[in-house]
């Protein structure tokens, strides 16, 4: 019996290789309108959120959820199992400007991500609480 990939088996290679990309924050399952997004990277520099949808094999599911990230991220990408990336429209990841990454025993870069086309700031601006402490009046800590 051979043994069931998880997403979660991506998560960790995932987390590791955006972290190694300068990405200094990140959280995991992220509500955005009726889904929850994977991972999603923030970069406090530069201000970039980067969206990420994990999934073993079903590319097509994955660049219908990465179409929907587009929305609130500056950048998204779909990462999916070594095994079963071969199987992914490279052409159509390309089109949408939707980066494809699988890790095997190094990061396996498919397609590079590109600028959002369908990015909304207001609906960007949802995720930033996640990751931006939010300063509360009357409770600042600078002396007079």
């Amino acid at each position: 019996m051979t043994s069931r990939i998880s997403e979660d088996s991506l998560k960790e290679q995932t987390i590791a290789h955006f972290l190694s990309q300068g990405y200094t924050r990140h959280e995991e399952q992220l509500p955005f309108l009726s889904r929850l997004i994977d991972l999603c990277f923030y970069d406090p520099d530069s201000r970039k959120v980067v969206s990420v949808e994990l999934k073993v094999k079903n590319w097509r599911d994955a660049l219908r959820q990465a179409r929907v990230y587009q929305l609130c991220s500056d950048e998204v990408y779909v990462v999916m199992h070594p095994e079963f990336v071969h199987r992914a429209d490279i052409e159509l990841f390309e089109q949408f400007g939707i980066g494809l990454l699988a890790f095997g025993a190094d990061p396996e870069r498919r397609v590079d991500a590109m600028p959002s086309p369908l990015l909304k700031q207001r609906l960007r601006e949802r995720l930033l609480p996640y990751f931006e402490p939010q300063e509360v009046p009357g409770n600042s800590l600078s002396v007079s």
